[in-house]
């Protein structure tokens, strides 16, 4: 569950977002549209806790984002539009984060094993890639 309770976010005297309010219940799905500058992005980052809002309250799974930002942010996803951590690794540094993820999903029974298991290993990969 993600709760959003009059969010505001400025820069400067540019507010991005402007007292935006919204609950996604548990099992639903939402998406963000409009125009370049709506604050779409701004909004995400900051139920991500990747921003701190001007003002406003953001709840996730329970946790205030402002007083438990671990808790809310250990029970949430999130992939940037545009991931820039990401230019900055080598091959060798980036593939263990998503084969430690998938690792992890197979040993808690959440992900099937596939027969092409063993070309993602991040050691072998990481080594060829350098």
């Amino acid at each position: 569950m993600i709760a959003i309770h009059d969010l505001v976010k400025t820069f400067g005297d540019f507010t991005a977002v402007d007292r935006v309010s919204l609950e996604v219940r548990a099992g639903e799905i939402h998406g963000f549209l409009g125009p370049n500058g709506a604050g779409k992005t701004t909004t995400i980052r900051i139920i991500a806790g990747l921003l701190k809002p001007t003002a406003g309250r953001v709840v996730v799974n329970g946790h205030d984002l402002a007083t438990d930002p671990e808790a809310a942010k250990a029970s949430l996803g999130f992939i940037p539009d545009r991931p820039f951590i990401y230019e900055k690794l080598t091959a060798g540094e980036f593939l263990p984060v998503p084969c430690r993820a998938l690792r992890y999903r197979r040993r808690r029974g959440r992900h099937p094993r596939r027969p092409d298991a063993r070309a993602l290993r991040a050691d072998r990969v990481g080594a060829r890639a350098g």
